[in-house]
């Protein structure tokens, strides 16, 4: 029969899908990157091993900015999270789709105030 549990990775060795039978249902997780390796979507899903039919699937984004710093998640159907940041990376706040959630102040050594 088909094996419980396969792994998949393309020719950079990078981890494109993981998946294992549960309850006799392919539940899979497949994994996208940009060409910096940079891991930049993450989907689950579900199959019905008889038909291939998709039962169920949720798929999270990520963004980077230009120093390569993540800075923002989208999960399916959700506003998205991001990170903003200043300088080498300083967390300076974070916004919920466009909605400020927390600001952070620094001194000029960059410690919270």
């Amino acid at each position: 029969g088909e094996p419980a549990e396969q792994w998949q990775y393309d020719g950079h060795g990078w981890l494109r899908e993981i998946s294992h039978l549960s309850e006799g249902h392919r539940v899979a997780v497949h994994y996208g990157y940009d060409d910096k390796g940079r891991l930049t979507s993450e989907r689950q899903t579900v199959k019905n091993p008889e038909t291939g039919e998709l039962l169920w699937q949720h798929e999270t984004k990520q963004a980077y900015n230009e120093q390569g710093l993540a800075n923002r998640v989208t999960p399916d159907s959700l506003p998205p999270v991001e990170w903003l940041t200043y300088g080498s990376g300083y967390l300076a706040g974070m916004k919920l789709g466009g909605t400020p959630l927390v600001e952070y102040t620094r001194d000029r050594l960059h410690r919270e105030t």
